[in-house]
């Protein structure tokens, strides 16, 4: 798992920071296909804007391996586990509370790097159109759109766990291939 963690991470990092050399290479030179409707400003304006999203996003991969490691060798998800152990019996909507105290945990941790990217980076670059509202009416939407759509997944992945012996990763895996391809 760590080996894992360290190699994802340690890609992910290295090709994000080949991302921002190659768009601070290009940088000067609006490319060819494009001189005629787009500005040396404009496109100086959207590589550097780029640029900081890419440097940010990097932040943002440090803190999800941190993340990663607190709920696992930093015992989370067992005190998460614990948590719902002392409110729930044995059962599905103990595993239910369980992933949604999960959830909920990665929210919190992720509101602040959501909140800058919009009102910080966006801002600085002349990107964002988001009102201060409309960032809240839309989160509330997307937690209204990810417990309707989550739960009833998150129930289904627990029943077959429960239910279908060792092949139970099989029939997961197929209820989550489906899901994508309806989503889709």
């Amino acid at each position: 798992f760590l080996v894992a963690l360290t190699l994802t991470t340690l890609l992910r990092l290295w090709l994000a920071q080949r991302h921002v050399r190659h768009v601070a290479a290009h940088r000067d030179a609006v490319p060819e296909a494009f001189h005629e409707i787009i500005t040396l400003e404009a496109h100086q304006r959207a590589a550097d804007y780029t640029g900081a999203k890419t440097r940010f996003a990097m932040v943002g991969v440090l803190i999800e391996a941190a993340v990663a490691l607190a709920f696992t060798f930093g015992g989370g998800l067992q005190a998460l586990h614990e948590l719902s152990a002392a409110w729930f019996e044995p059962g599905m909507v103990r595993g239910l509370a369980l992933l949604a105290s999960v959830a909920v945990v990665m929210l919190v941790i992720d509101m602040p790097l959501s909140l800058y990217r919009t009102f910080v980076i966006e801002e600085r670059y002349g990107f964002n159109k988001v009102t201060v509202r409309l960032f809240w009416v839309d989160f509330v939407k997307g937690l209204a759109l990810g417990a309707a759509l989550g739960l009833p997944l998150a129930a289904t992945v627990l029943w077959l766990m429960d239910r279908m012996g060792e092949l139970w990763w099989f029939y997961a895996w197929l209820t989550w291939m489906t899901f994508n391809i309806v989503m889709l």
